[in-house]
């Protein structure tokens, strides 16, 4: 009931209800939510991948040095 009234109350009000739909604010409202909800596994892949690339990044620079 909140996201409803804050379209009607803050979106529609300040003109945007012509570009924005309640059904795109309701899914842009569950798409941030479950993005919320997954942060922890998102921040430990992204921990991993960065992990992973700095790791690729030193085994290259200790091969130009080893040359």
């Amino acid at each position: 009931m909140r996201i409803v009234k804050l379209y009607f109350e803050e979106i529609a009000r300040i003109g945007f209800k012509r570009n924005l739909s309640l059904d795109s604010i309701l899914n842009a409202y569950f798409y941030a939510l479950h993005k919320l909800k997954n942060k922890d596994k998102e921040m430990k892949k992204l921990s991993r991948l960065i992990e992973e690339e700095l790791t690729a990044e030193k085994i290259k620079e200790n091969a130009k040095v080893s040359e």
